[in-house]
């Protein structure tokens, strides 16, 4: 997925995204929420970011890519998040550097979350 998203953004001039262990153990808890709420907002009922602070991560600036879908596609959850206005801009957002990512796999669905920071 990294792999993929680093090539639209150098393509574009972008500063390549940075995977940061923190984000990903973020990411892999909102990941796991998901299969019980798939949403921004977290079970508990606060918002996505939460999850940050949660883990000790600091930054201004956070997002949060989601998707759900037959275990193991990534390239097409890469794909449909290009095409997709909001997620598109969190990929190519130029004031994110690093990037968390999360996936786990539940009766043949899977899901995955990526969060971003500066």
């Amino acid at each position: 997925m990294l792999r993929m998203i680093n090539e639209e953004r150098g393509r574009l001039g972008l500063i390549q995204l940075v995977k940061d262990e923190s984000l990903t153990k973020a990411a892999m808890i909102r990941a796991g929420e998901q299969q019980s709420l798939f949403s921004h907002t977290r079970p508990d009922g606060t918002p996505f970011y939460t999850v940050f602070s949660q883990i000790g991560i600091r930054g201004t600036i956070k997002g949060e890519n989601l998707a759900k879908g037959k275990c193991g596609q990534y390239k097409q959850v890469v794909q449909a998040w290009f095409e997709s206005k909001g997620h598109r801009e969190n990929l190519l957002r130029d004031r994110f550097a690093k990037v968390g990512t999360g996936y786990v796999e539940e009766d043949g669905i899977g899901y995955w979350c990526l969060l971003f920071a500066n």
